[in-house]
């Protein structure tokens, strides 16, 4: 009988192609560099990131901004490896000038 690895969600979502390929389109927004890309997430990875969410609590940024300016609820979840992964998968679609002098947050420098 053949071994079977078990795997996490996340490792399994991370496996998941999306059924298209990411596309990216530049935002014209004056004083602002912004973009956006279509289908950067499986359909299955966005089920996943929604339900590992949705097990955290959300909070309230009324301390941080005026409920007039922004009216949310967030939550902040630090993982390493998450966030490894998900700078890997977004590199891809990254020019020089978009992570000119960025460090993105809670990964380690070596």
């Amino acid at each position: 009988m053949p071994e079977y690895k078990r795997i996490t969600p996340f490792e399994e979502a991370k496996i998941l192609e999306p059924r298209e390929k990411p596309k990216r389109s530049n935002l014209i927004i004056s004083g602002a560099r912004a973009f956006s890309i279509q289908n950067f997430f499986s359909p299955e990875e966005c089920d996943y990131y929604v339900s590992e969410s949705l097990k955290l609590s959300f909070e309230s940024i009324e301390w941080e901004y005026d409920k007039n300016y922004r009216d949310c609820v967030r939550v902040v979840a630090k993982s390493e490896q998450m966030a490894i992964s998900l700078w890997n998968k977004l590199l891809p679609h990254l020019s020089l000038d978009d992570i000119k002098e960025v460090h993105p947050l809670w990964i380690r420098s070596n």
